[in-house]
């Protein structure tokens, strides 16, 4: 399952024009349809029926179903990347960037990534693998670097940036779970809320500034 030519897991087929609409395309469709039911439930020919093209167009952008779903969970990441960069970006405090940022999270809920990767790793690549990993890291380093400044600042506790991001990340996939929804009438902002009020106030500084 190695692509078909030397380019990077992570990068589709060069093109120009409306070969290159075409395969962005084809890569939002299976982004969302990975996403929504996973690797096993998910064909080619299903994701070639929603763009409404043919196989063949699918397969001349893309080896195979490892590779398309390769390149739309890195241009996913990529995507969610941006997004965590232009909350944490905002000239408010970081409470309130969090705050924004769940409740766009918690009104788009997907699949949990890990149970994903699980049922997709059979099928994929070191390389591939590594690839999604990588892209996935990178949304961790943006959102460590914002808590290591508010670490800096006295705001948080001293504990790992890091483990900071992934456990607010991990927090957030509450909003795929149907009793946690219940508790706020399936009101996914204030779910959001409730969350990064109990992540905020678990790593809160004992003295904040």
């Amino acid at each position: 399952m190695k692509p078909n030519s030397k380019r990077s897991p992570g990068r589709p087929r060069k093109s120009g024009g409306n070969d290159t609409q075409t395969a962005q395309y084809i890569l939002r469709t299976a982004s969302a349809s990975f996403m929504q039911y996973g690797y096993e439930k998910v064909s080619v020919d299903q994701i070639a029926k929603a763009c409404e093209v043919t196989k063949a167009t699918v397969y001349y952008h893309y080896e195979n179903k490892a590779s398309l779903f390769t390149y739309s969970v890195v241009q996913m990441f990529a995507n969610v990347c941006a997004h965590v960069d232009k909350f944490l970006s905002m000239p408010i405090p970081l409470k309130e960037r969090l705050t924004a940022m769940a409740k766009v999270q918690m009104r788009n809920s997907f699949s949990e990534f890990e149970t994903l990767m699980k049922e997709a790793s059979s099928h994929l690549t070191t390389e591939q693998i590594s690839a999604i990993r990588e892209a996935e890291q990178s949304i961790h380093h943006l959102m460590s670097a914002a808590f290591e400044t508010a670490i800096n600042a006295g705001q948080l506790r001293k504990i790992s940036p890091m483990l900071l991001s992934i456990a607010f990340s991990s927090l957030l996939m509450m909003g795929n779970r149907e009793l946690a929804m219940n508790l706020f009438e399936q009101d996914s902002d204030q779910a959001a809320e409730a969350i990064v009020e109990l992540f905020w106030h678990g790593a809160l500084s004992e003295n904040p500034t």
